[in-house]
């Protein structure tokens, strides 16, 4: 599981943001599309959005980490040993994951893309 909150410093339009996302997730259910597990509010506190945790992380920086076993990490400056290997069937499995994720979400008259999971 993995959790999502604001800063401290966050501006209205980032809590109005992050109760859209919580709103569009709770009526989302589709294997290719990250899933909500829950969510804490408390009166004036913090709002938490608890969803499906991405084991690799984005699929941008997947792709990223697998172009060569030492490749400069933009994060931390430092470089990335044993990255992953892509081959081109990969690449198309995650084309139609994320096709199927997103005629979904169209299906669902979701307007904007929350998260695309992929496996």
């Amino acid at each position: 599981m993995a959790v999502k909150t604001l800063k401290s410093n966050a501006k209205e339009a980032e809590l109005g943001d992050l109760v859209s996302e919580l709103e569009l997730l709770k009526d989302v259910d589709h294997p290719n599309v990250i899933k909500l597990l829950g969510a804490c509010t408390i009166m004036d506190g913090p709002l938490y959005v608890i969803i499906e945790y991405a084991e690799h992380g984005s699929l941008r920086h997947y792709l990223k980490k697998s172009r060569a076993s030492k490749i400069k990490n933009d994060d931390d400056d430092g470089y990335m040993e044993n990255a992953p290997t892509v081959t081109p069937t990969d690449i198309l499995n995650f084309a139609w994951q994320i096709a199927k994720g997103m005629a979904y979400l169209t299906e669902m008259k979701v307007g904007i893309l929350v998260a695309v999971a992929y496996s």
